[in-house]
């Protein structure tokens, strides 16, 4: 009878060691099933983010004529992924149509910069700006402060018209100056 004990004592054992382990797979199973609920979640987001290849965007350029449009454009359209782009002289806006797969608002700022416009995010080097024609050589000023002194004769610093007129070599309004 001690044996029988023994024996029942040691199949108990055994059967809740077994269910241990069926718990235990069981547990496991819903591990899977909910990381790979999870890992399926993450791939639909990261696909419901994707870059779109027709984005229209509009960025601010700096300068003032039909020379600065034809080279702003020809820049831009130069930037891989961009499909339009048309520069408003007036609003000094660069509208375009981009492939967000292949390019970007900084990448397409840093074009203009390389050829010396001044965006709002990227300005351009001296360097750059000074290779401008002269008629082309517009006042800066993104990324320049307002440094007009308290007692500048100026009329752009009495009338608060323009901001840091005082800190430009040569103020144009157009090329038709020059004729």
């Amino acid at each position: 009878m001690i044996v029988s004990l023994i024996n029942i004592d040691l199949a108990s054992d055994f059967k809740i060691t077994g269910e241990n382990k069926i718990i235990k797979t069981i547990k496991i199973y819903k591990m899977k099933k909910l990381l790979t609920l999870v890992l399926l979640f993450t791939v639909i987001a990261i696909n419901a983010q994707e870059k779109s290849k027709n984005k229209k965007v509009t960025i601010k350029v700096s300068g003032i004529c039909d020379m600065c449009k034809s080279r702003i454009e020809k820049a831009a359209f130069k930037t891989k992924g961009v499909k339009s782009a048309e520069w408003n002289s007036e609003s000094q806006n660069l509208s375009l149509v981009i492939n967000e797969r292949k390019t970007d608002v900084l990448t397409i700022q840093k074009s203009m910069a390389d050829i010396g416009h001044d965006t709002e995010g990227v300005q351009a080097t001296k360097e750059a700006y000074n290779n401008l024609h002269g008629c082309c050589k517009y006042e800066r000023t993104f990324g320049v402060e307002n440094s007009c002194a308290k007692n500048c004769t100026k009329p752009c610093c009495k009338d608060k018209a323009k901001k840091s007129c005082c800190s430009s070599k040569a103020v144009k309004t157009s090329c038709t100056d020059k004729k």
